[in-house]
Parts: structure tokens; sequence; C-alpha cells
């Protein structure tokens, strides 16, 4: 039966001046928009259980990558938690950063960017959820949401953020769940937003005027130091211009209450992750961004006290002491915080299906075992109708490098870069 009216969901909400969590409704259907695409790369330090053969049982029950290739893979108890999401997740062995395999210690600080900061950290370069925010954070109030379990950017090493600009400055991270809500939803009244806007816009237009009165009379090494920074003015400008834009869209009226914010990693780690991807949940749900990335902890001790907390030992000194029972069980905790996340998305719905099917969830590590930093542990999640095909577990070869799959990964979500890092093409492979 023709329907004789419909209402756009969207519309409707600001209609009201709130975007509430209005259930889903078939009414709703009719008209409907371009389909939002989404991103999230959720990164975890020091790799995963891989016991050798010699040691048969832990082999066989804590390794994290099955034992079979193909479509008929089982699933080891590391990865247990997974079970039931085949159809719906693909595992991947034998990637990498070639430029990155002597760094055992600075996975974090390239794991989506692909750089090679052997000689000089000035040499990173964008990260994959950058670039994927120029294309999708177009059509939101945030371009991306960059989350760690140590908030800021570290230093080389010991990196507390997995996002870089287009210069390969890191971008701060956030860690507080309660500060991140804050920053998604409390801005204040619409004069008081105006105000700060148009007090930093005075400060831009300053600073570009006197970048301009100052290059022309450098020299070129200084002119070049001086050009990084004019990008960085950009950005801020564009940052600005972009806030002045939503100021005139009220935010989604989401209540605080209804989410755990005031849990640390250390004292509830479950809690405390569970609580982060309900943030990322929900700024996907609102449609606040459509880029995120999380490092679940850094290389800079960022799981030893979670590890603790869950087996009673310190995840780097496992990876040192091959403490492959504890290593897995660790695993296995991590691999529950990402089964919560998934179910999340695959369980709520927009008027164009669940948010799982048109979000690319990549989880994983830069090193596989012991700092080795080879044959990365990865799960690509979610995405199929972003035209991802799972239900199997592949193993590439040593020489395809780790960008080709973040260059897929760019091209399911539409950024149109023909390459990335040391891409040497995208991954037939994963897609139907």
């Amino acid at each position: 039966m023709k329907k004789s009216w419909h209402l756009n969901r969207r519309h409707f909400l600001r209609g009201v001046g709130a975007m509430c969590a209005l259930p889903y409704l078939e009414c709703m259907g009719a008209g409907k928009t371009t389909r939002p695409k989404r991103m999230c790369a959720i990164f975890f330090p020091y790799g995963v259980g891989l016991p050798p053969v010699t040691r048969k049982e832990l082999h066989e029950n804590w390794h994290w990558f099955p034992h079979t290739q193909g479509k008929k893979y089982k699933l080891t108890n590391s990865l247990k938690p997974l079970e039931g999401l085949r159809q719906d997740m693909t595992i991947l062995g034998g990637l990498s950063h070639p430029a990155a395999r002597t760094l055992a210690h600075a996975q974090g600080d390239v794991w989506l960017t692909g750089a090679d900061i052997s000689n000089s950290y000035d040499n990173n370069s964008a990260s994959l959820d950058q670039v994927a925010a120029e294309t999708l954070g177009k059509h939101t109030r945030i371009d991306s949401l960059t989350l760690s379990t140590v908030e800021g950017i570290g230093h080389r090493g010991r990196a507390r953020t997995l996002g870089h600009d287009r210069s390969g400055r890191a971008i701060s991270s956030m860690e507080k769940p309660r500060a991140i809500f804050d920053y998604m939803f409390s801005h204040g009244s619409k004069t008081d937003q105006l105000k700060r806007i148009q007090s930093r816009k005075r400060l831009v237009d300053t600073l570009l005027e006197d970048f301009k009165n100052t290059r022309k009379n450098l020299g070129k090494a200084d002119q070049a130091k001086m050009d990084e920074y004019f990008e960085s003015l950009k950005e801020v400008e564009n940052g600005v211009l972009r806030a002045e834009k939503w100021t005139h869209i009220p935010p989604p009226d989401v209540d605080a209450n209804d989410y755990v914010l005031d849990v640390t990693s250390r004292e509830e780690p479950a809690a405390y992750y569970r609580a982060m991807f309900d943030l990322i949940h929900l700024a996907f749900r609102t449609d606040m961004t459509r880029v995120s990335s999380f490092m679940m902890g850094s290389e800079g001790g960022g799981t030893d006290a979670i590890s603790s907390k869950v087996c009673g030992m310190a995840h780097h000194k496992m990876t040192h002491a091959r403490a492959f029972d504890k290593l897995g069980v660790f695993d296995a905790f991590l691999a529950e915080q990402l089964r919560y996340f998934i179910d999340k998305l695959k369980t709520t719905q927009d008027e164009h299906g669940n948010l799982l099917d048109s979000t690319a969830v990549l989880y994983g590590s830069g090193t596989s075992t012991l700092h080795l930093a080879k044959n990365y542990p990865l799960i690509l999640a979610g995405g199929k109708d972003l035209g991802f095909r799972h239900g199997s577990y592949q193993v590439f070869p040593e020489k395809v490098p780790f960008s080709n799959l973040l260059l897929s990964i760019l091209h399911a979500v539409g950024a149109e870069e023909k390459s990335f890092a040391d891409s040497t093409g995208p991954i037939s492979e994963i897609f139907t």
C-alpha cells in the first residue's frame, strides 16, 4: 500500500530543536538520504600471544591466529569472544609496514600512517583516520574523534595518539569519558558559542596577517618552517569556520546520566573500555562524527595497569616473560571489548540498516608477538555495505604492505586517494 506521507527523521528532530534518540520508524523510510559511511580504527600495543608449537597445549588453545586459513578456520580461546561474528569480520595475517619492521616500540606512532620514521620522527605523515576525515568530516559537526587510554600526544616510541595531520603532526587524544561527552554535546548557549568563535577568528586573522608580513623577510629554510606554521593556522581557521557553521544547528539532546562517564581504565578496565566504545557508538549514531580512532593502550605502559588488573601481570612484562597463558587471557579480554562494540553497532538501526554494515572497523596491533613488527594481528569488521566480503582468515605474503589495507579502507569510505604511504594498490581479496 502506498504511503500517503513520510517523515525525515533528522529533519523532524532538528525541527523540535534536538536530535534525541527517537526510534527508527517505517514512515521515515521514504525519501532516504545517502547512507553515511563511517570508519573506526582500534589499536592495542605489544602484539598478541603466539605460543610456539613446542608448547603444544598453549599453541593449540591460545594462539591468536587461527591454525587454518580460509573460510573453515576455527577460533582459539584468544578470539573465542568473537564467535558468531564470522560473517561480519575477516582475520588478516602477514601484513606489516616494511619501514617500521625495526621499530619495536614505535608502532603506535606509524600504525595508521605507514611513514618511515627510522631516521627522524619529523618524517611522519597523515594517518588513515585524518585522511578519511577530509572526506567524511565535511558532513558532521566534528571531523574526527581521537581517543586513547592516556591523553595527549606522547613522544617517539610512546605515542598516545593514532592521529596525525597532513604534515605528520600528532593530534592530541582524549582520555576521560566525561570530557569526551562534554566535548561532543556541551557547547553552551548559541550567544556564548558565537562570542568564542568571533574571538578565535580575530586571533587567527591577526596571526595570518603577521605570517604574511614576516615570511617575505625570511630566508628559504625559515620560510619552509613558516609554511608549516601557516598550514597549522589554516587548520585552526578551518576549525573555526566549521564551528561557526554548526552554531545554527542545535547539537543532539543526549542525557549524560544514560552513560557511564566517571570511570578510569586503571580501576575498572572493562567498564572503561565499554564507556569509550559507548561514546564512539553514540557519536556515530547521532552523526556527530563519522571517523574515530582509539588507542586501547600506548607502548609506554598504557595497558600494564589494565592487564595487571585482568590477569595479574603487566602487559609489557608478559611479552618478555613469554607468559603465553596470561597473554592469551588478556587477548581474550580485549576481544570481549571489541565484541561489545561490534554488537552495539550491529544492533543499532537507522533508515538504511544497522550501523555495522556502513562502518569499517579496523582492530589490531603493530607487532605480532615478542615485539616482532611483522605479521600484524588484524581484524577488519563491518562495512558490508561498503563492499567488504567477510567470513575468512586470510594470510598475505610479507611483501604486501599494511598500507594496502589502509588504502582499501579509504576507498571503501569514499576517499579518492590514489595511494597511501608505501601502498602498491588496494587489496582486492577483501572486497565482494
